[in-house]
C-alpha cells in the first residue's frame, strides 16, 4: 500500500521513471485537463498536481509505455482536474481581475467597467420577476451549468418536461425585456 505522500522523489529510479512519465505524458495529461477545466492555467496546476499524486504509485510503473501506467496516468490526471473543478463550482468563483485592476487597466476604461455591472444587475431584475419554477431551471441550466437529465433528476420531472420549462422560462425573460424597452421608449418619449 503506497504512502500518504512523498516529500520528495528519492531513488534514482523514481526520478528517471518520473522523468519519462513527464516526457511521454505532460502533453495528453494537459489536454484532458483542459478538456475538463477549460482554462490553461488550472489545466497546467491539474497537471502538476497529478505528477504529485503519481509519486507514491511510481514503484508500480515499471513500464512508462504500459496499459497500466496508462491508465493510472488517465485516473489520476482526472481525478486532479475534478478536484480543481469542483472546488471552482464549490468557491463560485471566476477568475476575473479585482475592481481596482479592471479600472487601472487602460485597455478596460471606465465605462467599458459600469456598463458590465449595469448588464449585471438588469439580469439580477429580469431573473427577479420571474415565477419560483423559471427562475429555478434558468438558475441551474444557465449558472450552474447543469445537465437537463440532472436538472429533471432533482425537479422530479422528465428530460422532455425540463425542454419545454426552459423553453417557456427563456420566453418570459424575452417578454420582460420587451416590456423594459417598452418603457425605455415611453420614457424618452415623454
Amino acid at each position: 500500500m503506497p504512502e500518504k505522500r512523498k516529500k520528495t522523489i528519492d531513488v534514482a529510479a523514481d526520478r528517471q521513471t518520473m522523468t519519462e512519465l513527464y516526457e511521454t505524458y505532460e502533453q495528453k495529461m494537459f489536454g484532458i485537463a483542459n478538456a475538463i477545466l477549460h482554462n490553461d492555467w488550472q489545466a497546467e496546476d491539474a497537471v502538476h498536481e497529478a505528477f504529485v499524486r503519481m509519486v507514491p504509485y511510481l514503484s508500480r510503473c515499471k513500464d512508462v509505455n504500459d496499459e497500466k501506467t496508462k491508465i493510472l496516468i488517465v485516473r489520476v490526471i482526472k481525478s486532479a482536474a475534478i478536484d480543481i473543478y469542483r472546488k471552482n463550482k464549490r468557491e463560485n468563483t471566476y477568475i476575473l481581475d479585482s475592481e481596482e485592476d479592471w479600472i487601472e487597466d487602460k485597455h478596460n476604461p471606465v465605462e467599458v467597467y459600469l456598463a458590465t455591472l449595469s448588464a449585471g444587475e438588469m439580469v439580477k431584475k429580469i431573473i427577479g420577476q420571474l415565477s419560483n419554477d423559471d427562475r429555478k431551471i434558468i438558475e441551474m441550466r444557465c449558472y450552474d451549468g447543469m445537465p437537463v437529465s440532472d436538472i429533471g433528476e432533482i425537479l422530479g420531472i422528465s428530460t422532455d418536461n425540463v425542454y419545454k420549462r426552459l423553453s417557456r422560462a427563456r420566453k418570459r425573460v424575452k417578454e420582460i425585456i420587451a416590456e423594459g424597452e417598452d418603457e425605455d421608449v415611453k420614457q424618452k418619449l415623454g
